[in-house]
């Protein structure tokens, strides 16, 4: 989950134009940081802050929860992005069995 959030801060940041420097201004971080980040150096960031990081690029974040079809082994989650495309680009990830 946290690299599927991570892809999507570095696209937006690619689409606006935006420095990392820029990028760390908004984000309320270091540019260090964002360095680690567009590395994917996930320790010290978790989920809920990369999302206060996507809130603080102007994206929402809409999280829903849904029963799995009974034919379908595993849950999964899925990060979607609809940025400019009027259409839900999905990314599926297979989240772990428990």
């Amino acid at each position: 989950m946290k690299a599927k959030l991570v892809w999507e801060i570095e696209q937006i940041i690619k689409k606006k134009k935006m420095t990392r420097a820029a990028a760390a201004k908004v984000m309320g971080i270091n540019q260090p940081k964002v360095s680690a980040l567009m590395r994917r150096k996930l320790e010290g960031f978790s989920v809920e802050r990369l999302i206060h990081f996507l809130n603080d690029l102007g994206m929402d974040i809409d999280i829903v929860v849904r029963q799995k079809p009974l034919l379908r082994k595993q849950a999964v989650i899925s990060v979607y992005n609809d940025i400019g495309r009027g259409h839900p680009k999905r990314i599926p990830m297979i989240a772990k069995t428990r």
